[in-house]
């Protein structure tokens, strides 16, 4: 065996390092779209939007489901 050469480091963590590292923000909005078109689920995120689109999701949001506790108050 030739020390000329490195061999790398192996861990038994590495299966877990791709959970560890930031998250891409394109893929959330990935993922949304795809429980969309696969499941018929509708999920928002309001910093996807503007302001009126926004606006109108919260309105729609607090129409069936009533208004969230932080701002029930």
């Amino acid at each position: 065996m030739s020390r000329d050469k490195p061999t790398g480091f192996r861990s038994p963590l590495a299966t877990y390092a791709p959970a560890m590292r930031e998250s891409d923000p394109s893929l959330g909005r990935e993922a949304c779209r795809q429980a969309w078109l696969n499941h018929g689920l509708i999920v928002f995120n309001p910093a996807h939007f503007g302001w009126a689109s926004a606006e109108r999701m919260k309105q729609l949001a607090e129409e069936h489901y009533g208004k969230r506790r932080e701002e029930a108050e």
